[in-house]
């Protein structure tokens, strides 16, 4: 990917510019959109998830199973759980033991399924957001095993074991901790991995344009991608999209520079920590009430704004403050 800042946002950069705008999709996508911004919020989940498992693919280096394992415990399923836990206990402090049990029962289900699931767990349950970063924690592992194997064929085996793990979730049962979530992930990983092999530089003005008409197709009828519900409508558009957005959103983000390139490289290097606030912001129901404050699709949606926001800010500090504590505490020894 050498050369890739020639023009606009560093080879580093363009990444985490990505990255960045697409959390802010994320969070925007989970507002009332519908029906006034119905293929707007349909773009949105044309790529947004996958574009994360592309990314994570793009940089693939293998490694012992033990050393990812212990690696991305702590990087992936740690705050998952610190997640879980903090939101569990603010329901039960603020709302009722019920709503408290049925979020921890949500942390162990991961992902909710659809209605088209033969085998439901706990009726539609789920942990939020956050599912993202179990699905991540098995896909990593499964693709370091996959390629270990057989890495002169993983693209191959990744793709055939990311729709046998689809059609399983989707029809028959969704599996606990994102486990099927994962599996299913692989297909983007794997392209990640390979299109790190193509580097952007080498396409063309016309596939771009290609790539844009298949995509505004794809939006235009009404595609749906939802990966934590295992909904892929009219595939293979649907996942032909999700790389072909990925890639687009990737070329257009090293075009980006200056304060707006510093802005969307920051978010993009605490994605994870945005996700986090994102999963405790869609609990701001509660604190609404507290307020008595009407609600409505505005209030609902700007509070989610404002909440991720400030949540995000203050997991950032808290990180940032403990970095320079450990940093210090190294000096003086």
């Amino acid at each position: 990917m050498a050369g890739m800042g020639k023009k606009g946002a560093k080879r580093v950069d363009f990444i985490d510019i990505a990255k960045g705008i697409t959390i802010l999709l994320m969070v925007v996508g989970h507002c009332h959109l519908q029906p006034d911004f119905k293929y707007f919020y349909l773009w949105i989940f044309s790529f947004h998830m996958p574009l994360f498992f592309f990314i994570s693919g793009f940089f693939f280096k293998p490694k012992s199973n033990k050393k990812l394992i212990k690696t991305d415990l702590d990087r992936l399923v740690k705050p998952y759980i610190l997640t879980s836990i903090l939101i569990s206990l603010f329901l039960l402090c603020f709302d009722s033991p019920t709503a408290a049990s049925h979020s921890l029962i949500g942390t162990l289900v991961g992902c909710e399924g659809n209605e088209a699931t033969k085998f439901q767990l706990a009726g539609g349950l789920r942990s939020g957001p956050i599912w993202f970063l179990l699905a991540l924690f098995w896909c990593r592992l499964f693709y370091n095993v996959l390629y270990g194997i057989c890495g002169k064929y993983e693209f191959l085996l990744s793709f055939v074991a990311s729709l046998i793990a689809w059609q399983i979730g989707y029809k028959i049962i969704n599996l606990p901790l994102c486990i099927l979530v994962g599996l299913t992930a692989l297909m983007f990983y794997s392209a990640g991995y390979n299109f790190r092999k193509i580097c952007l530089e080498n396409i063309k003005p016309w596939h771009y344009i290609i790539g844009i008409s298949i995509w505004a197709l794809s939006v235009f009828t009404e595609t749906y991608l939802n990966m934590s519900m295992y909904i892929f409508m009219r595939f293979p558009l649907s996942i032909t999209t999700a790389v072909i957005g990925t890639i687009i959103i990737l070329k257009c983000s090293t075009y980006i520079h200056g304060l707006f390139a510093k802005i969307l490289s920051f978010l993009g290097r605490h994605s994870l920590d945005i996700l986090v606030a994102h999963t405790c912001a869609m609990h701001r129901g509660i604190i609404l009430r507290w307020f008595d404050i009407h609600w409505s699709n505005m209030t609902m949606d700007l509070s989610n704004l404002v909440f991720t926001a400030v949540i995000a800010a203050f997991i950032i500090s808290y990180k940032d403050y403990r970095l320079r504590t450990q940093k210090l505490a190294t000096c003086d020894k």
